[in-house]
């Protein structure tokens, strides 16, 4: 199984340090030395300061440095990809023998037509773990804005080492486009569920679409009113085909006084009053008033 890169420590390493002054690396012919500097989380300075270390490197930490690039090459589908170091004038050497990347033999796929294009990897590419975490992604999110979101992804990748192949294989269930069948609404005082109903972009019976619902819930949070807005999908996972959708509100604080105090040479001191209405007449509609006092000298 390949491994998350998970970053939790930046080292820092500092120009004529006791130690290391630079990190380099030898035999990388696929990617750039600065990618690579930024898997391992060091971050170099500008030109001249060198690196920033608080202490110096370990054995310990060398053997997590290696690590950290066999990982990042093997996400790339580097699986036979070996890491050595060595030290030379104070210098840090990761010695790196890529090897052949492992390449796509299979790609077996039941898709509906609509979501081939968003098939990106094919027979013959590197295996990328990225990519096809990022494939996926699309492909979930095209079925979240077209109607079907209790479609199901079923996908496997096999990596062998010998034979030095992937296969990969994607198929897409249940495909069965999904209305929105209910809705419901909260009941909250002084809120009328016409005023939350106006601020939804879609109503019952619309095809599901995921962009509707996260227009209506950032239409919702724009009023002010709310500290906390979901809207939740409900009975997603069950056999009928169709879906409820509930709008659950938090309410914020709907009125508020604000003072502010300030000074002018040409008036004097001055005070200024705001009283603050968010839902004046229970439709979301806002009210301000203000009272300034002013002492002329």
């Amino acid at each position: 199984m390949i491994r998350l890169l998970v970053i939790l420590v930046f080292f820092y390493i500092e120009l004529f340090a006791i130690q290391y002054k630079s990190i380099e690396f030898k035999g990388n012919d696929t990617f750039f030395s600065q990618t690579l500097l930024d898997v391992l989380g060091i971050k170099k300075k500008p030109v001249f300061s060198g690196f920033k270390k608080d202490e110096n490197i370990s054995v310990d930490d060398i053997t997590d440095l290696k690590d950290r690039i066999v990982d990042f090459y093997n996400s790339k589908g580097f699986y036979k990809c070996e890491v050595a170091y060595e030290e030379q004038d104070n210098i840090l050497i990761f010695v790196i023998k890529e090897d052949e990347p492992v390449r796509i033999v299979s790609f077996t796929t039941e898709v509906p037509s609509s979501l081939k294009s968003y098939l990106t990897m094919k027979v013959g590419d590197i295996f990328d773990a990225d990519k096809y975490v990022e494939m996926k992604t699309l492909v979930r999110r095209n079925l979240d804005e077209s109607g079907y979101p209790k479609a199901k992804i079923v996908s496997s990748a096999i990596i062998s080492i010998d034979p030095y192949r992937a296969d990969l294989d994607l198929n897409i269930t249940n495909y069965k486009q999904t209305k929105i069948a209910k809705l419901i609404l909260p009941n909250i005082p002084r809120i009328s569920k016409d005023a939350i109903r106006n601020k939804l972009t879609f109503k019952e019976g619309d095809t599901f679409d995921i962009r509707e619902l996260e227009k209506s819930r950032e239409n919702l949070y724009m009023t002010d009113i709310f500290s906390t807005v979901k809207l939740d999908i409900e009975n997603e996972d069950s056999e009928d085909e169709n879906v409820t959708v509930a709008v659950n509100l938090d309410k914020a604080k709907e009125k508020s006084i604000k003072t502010s105090i300030g000074y002018s040479t040409d008036e004097g001191p001055r005070v200024k009053f705001s009283w603050i209405d968010k839902n004046m007449f229970d439709d979301f509609r806002r009210l301000e008033t203000s009272l300034n006092i002013m002492q002329y000298t």
